[in-house]
């Protein structure tokens, strides 16, 4: 790794978002990708320290969204119309696509994603609205970048 690549920025970072292998535009103020995990100690006979181990449960991920239009609450509300009425859930992914600034790219993809709770924030008549999203996935996986 050479030391003079400068750091790569939110403008070299991208989280895009996909209902029924569709995407939905998320123009993201500012996003959030953190893993779940349950921290063991576990004290064995006679050993001076704890063996150490993580068990990862999930990941989640949080969205603040500008909102130029009700694309994403459309899709939101579409999810939760399938919930409700008993049908399939409908097939939602994510992925993070990172530019770096020495010219090569990396990607993940965030499989088995579920929309959780949402929340619509309006502080003053000159600040934009915005819709905050919570997703929850199972898997945080590279996969090839483009």
């Amino acid at each position: 790794m050479a030391s003079n690549i400068p750091f790569f920025r939110g403008q070299n970072v991208v989280l895009k978002f996909y209902q029924n292998n569709k995407p939905v535009y998320l123009a993201a103020k500012n996003w959030d990708v953190e893993e779940n995990a349950t921290e063991n100690a576990d004290g064995v006979n006679g050993e001076n320290r704890d063996r150490l181990d993580k068990v990862t449960n999930y990941y989640t991920a949080t969205v603040d969204i500008f909102q130029t239009d009700q694309e994403a609450m459309a899709a939101y509300i579409a999810a939760q119309d399938a919930d409700d009425n008993n049908q399939l859930p409908l097939k939602q992914t994510a992925a993070v696509q990172i530019k770096h600034r020495d010219g090569t790219r990396a990607a993940y993809l965030l499989q088995e994603v579920k929309v959780g709770p949402m929340k619509i924030s309006n502080s003053s008549r000159q600040e934009a609205v915005m819709l905050n999203l919570k997703m929850r996935f199972r898997y945080y996986k590279p996969v090839p970048a483009i």
